[in-house]
């Protein structure tokens, strides 16, 4: 197996975008506990503007305008990890990928911060307990599940198993995610000629 990579030109596109999307196992295929800690790993590395990848690539280092990333877990075969930013004018997408790829790469080597990852797992179990406010939300959340083969325990569990995810799970996940099974994007504005 290889790195898949590509680049794409486009004239509707305003500014630079680098994506990478890895494939990884589902809350259908992870094994007990797996999915979560990705969940938590996604939350903890680019929920918000707390997060780890902002911290660094947009405020210390000033290298990105935006950055991210999202666990797309709910799916019966293989699921999506996906990492986004986008660069500072004048920034090249490569500088970006490879200070990205740095603080994978310290995610994977250390448990993380006891207080952002606490911080990470409050967000992801209020998020949950805020969907149950909304009938429509809350129908959504139990038709995916049993969707993709879960239970309304599953459901109904989930959020005392974000709270319960060790540091080392979510290391664990991070040094988990393998290049040589995603795809990176380059997304650039130009003609695409």
């Amino acid at each position: 197996l290889a790195e898949t990579r590509m680049t794409v030109a486009r004239p509707d596109a305003k500014v630079p975008l680098l994506e990478r999307i890895y494939r990884v196992r589902s809350y259908a295929t992870a094994r007990p506990g797996g999915a979560e800690a990705l969940e938590t790993l996604a939350q903890y590395l680019g929920g918000d503007q707390t997060a780890l990848l902002y911290r660094v690539l947009v405020e210390q280092k000033k290298l990105a305008s935006d950055v991210g990333a999202y666990y797309d877990g709910w799916r019966r075969d293989a699921a999506e990890f996906i990492l986004y930013a986008v660069p500072r004018p004048g920034v090249t997408l490569e500088t970006l990928e490879k200070a990205m790829d740095a603080v994978l790469k310290g995610a994977a080597a250390a448990n993380p911060n006891a207080a952002d990852l606490a911080r990470a797992k409050t967000q992801l179990v209020a998020s949950a307990l805020y969907r149950r406010d909304s009938q429509t939300e809350m129908a959504q959340a139990y038709g995916q599940a049993l969707m993709v083969g879960l239970t309304v325990f599953d459901v109904n569990a989930w959020p005392d198993r974000i709270r319960s995810v060790p540091a080392a799970a979510v290391r664990a996940a991070a040094a988990g995610l393998d290049r040589r099974d995603a795809v990176t994007g380059y997304l650039v504005p130009g003609s695409g000629k």
